[in-house]
């Protein structure tokens, strides 16, 4: 690993993109036995017959391989049908609003959020390459009230929070309730997060949006905490009572052998709680 990452370190600077780029290119023809292309436009583009995605670092995994990882984890529980709303909150460079766009087709409707400025363009960009009309993307933070937030700015752009960042990037903290209320969204099919353990700050500014709210896929960090000795990432149990307490059935993986999937919590609303916009 570390010799692959010398290499792309090596490659990936002006007047070496192009090999890179071909060998990349190559690499997922290959690797997908159809025609990929590989090319560089101030994020990497990552172009299959099937869709595009845009990331800042080249990625080797072919589309098909990144859309059965997002179906085991992020739809494990529940698939989003055709005319169902979806909010990705954490929706990074977007392969899962891509995949959640194509399911829930023209009828349907995926709100897309992201705090990070860059990775927000990517999204943006990949939107705009696979014409994805049926999605809204907004820039800023889900927390726990309406304020200003920084978020982290690490090379490892997965891993950026907003705990701790007095560096980096002020951006527009916004509750889910506030965001939902200024879309007229009439209910949420499916909400899908992914913020790097202000998942717990998140569900304490989604009161209202709770009710609304049918399927959740919430990815709790407490794996960090774990691992790192970070105690504002651990949020499993906030998550989970929160979700108890709003009438939802919850599912989770304690047997999985990726520690990340094990602190996913998924879960479906019991309908006899769920309530429309019009009756909140």
């Amino acid at each position: 690993m570390r010799w692959r990452r010398a290499i792309y370190k090596a490659l990936n600077r002006r007047g070496a993109r192009v090999a890179l780029a071909v060998a990349a290119s190559a690499y997922a023809s290959l690797k997908t036995r159809c025609a990929c292309r590989m090319f560089y436009e101030g994020a990497w583009v990552h172009q299959y017959p099937a869709g595009i995605i845009v990331e800042p670092k080249l990625n080797l995994s072919v589309l098909s391989e990144i859309k059965q990882q997002a179906g085991d984890y992020w739809m494990y529980h529940y698939v989003p049908k055709p005319g169902e709303i979806v909010v990705d909150v954490g929706a990074g460079t977007g392969s899962e609003t891509l995949f959640f766009s194509n399911l829930v087709g023209p009828t349907g409707c995926v709100v897309s959020i992201e705090a990070h400025p860059h990775i927000y363009s990517c999204l943006k960009e990949m939107c705009r390459r696979n014409r994805l009309n049926n999605v809204l993307c907004l820039n800023c933070a889900v927390t726990n009230c309406d304020s200003e937030v920084f978020i982290s700015n690490s090379e490892e752009y997965l891993t950026n929070n907003i705990f701790g960042s007095q560096s980096g990037f002020s951006v527009c903290g916004r509750t889910l309730d506030e965001i939902v209320a200024s879309l007229h969204l009439p209910r949420v099919d499916l909400l899908k997060m992914n913020i790097e353990g202000a998942e717990r700050l998140a569900v304490a500014g989604m009161a209202m949006t709770v009710r609304m709210t049918s399927h959740v896929c919430i990815a709790c960090h407490d794996f960090l905490a774990d691992r790192d000795s970070k105690e504002e990432m651990r949020s499993k149990s906030t998550v989970l009572a929160f979700l108890d307490q709003h009438g939802f059935d919850i599912v989770t993986r304690v047997f999985h052998p990726k520690p990340e999937v094990r602190d996913c919590v998924y879960g479906s609303k019991r309908r006899e709680h769920v309530t429309p916009l019009a009756q909140t």
